[in-house]
């Protein structure tokens, strides 16, 4: 197999996958009647935002940034993770 042939359906399948699970809502922000953005171990903590290290950053890249990955802190457990949502439009 040509090696421009290959590097090009690998490419074609990633954004493909990545496109997947973005309408899957992998990683999305979870929310309930009292937070809009909740711990995943129990919904019911709200989620904090905290700084990005250098990791966010370059995930953000390898995604071609279709995510904004965002990094938060639990307020009761203090698990840290990544989370995305989708952009604000304007309406409420």
């Amino acid at each position: 197999m040509d090696i421009f042939l290959f590097i090009s359906l690998a490419l074609i399948s990633y954004v493909l996958i990545l496109i997947l699970l973005k309408n899957l809502n992998f990683w999305k922000k979870k929310e309930n009647k009292n937070y809009n953005n909740c711990c995943p171990c129990e919904l019911e903590k709200p989620l904090e935002r905290i700084r990005r290290n250098k990791l966010d950053y370059l995930i953000n890249y390898i995604t071609f940034q279709l995510y904004d990955f965002k990094r938060y802190r639990c307020t009761e457990c203090a698990h840290e993770c990544r989370r995305w949502d989708k952009p604000f439009k304007g309406k409420f």
